[in-house]
Parts: structure tokens; sequence; C-alpha cells
């Protein structure tokens, strides 16, 4: 049984990093930081800085909290 034990942890701690998702996407690098910007995903992925506009920030929360929330900034027009 110590044996059975020994060989499902064994599994258990090398399988996750076997099957874990390989990072091959490559973000473009932010011209600047707390600017919101438009991430363009065709054959090259581009980030687009959004003109500077008034928006604000809304946050929906599902299920009374137990099914998440989503968070997202909006801009009229």
């Amino acid at each position: 049984m110590k044996k059975y034990l020994l060989l499902c942890s064994i599994v258990f701690i090398i399988l996750p990093g076997t099957y874990s998702q390989s990072n091959n996407a490559i973000y473009p690098e932010p011209e600047f930081s707390k600017e919101v910007y438009f991430l363009k995903k065709d054959s090259i992925s581009k980030a687009i800085r959004l003109e500077k506009n008034s928006s604000k920030m809304d946050t929906k929360v599902k299920a009374a909290g137990f099914g998440g929330a989503e968070k997202a900034y909006l801009i009229e027009g």
C-alpha cells in the first residue's frame, strides 16, 4: 500500500508539468502603463492604444457572487 501511495504521489507531482499549457502566444508590450489598449488578434498580435475619452469601470456579479464577476471598461459611443 505504501508503494502504491508513493507511486501515485510521484505521478501527481510530475503530471501537471507535462500537460501544462505551452506559452507559444507572444503578446506585445504596451507603450504606456495604466492605459487601455485593444488587442487585435489577427496574423500579428497588435496592441492598439485607444483614444482618450471618459469611461467608467463596470462590474457585473453573477448569482450573488457565487458565479463569479466580470469587469469591463465602458466607453460611450
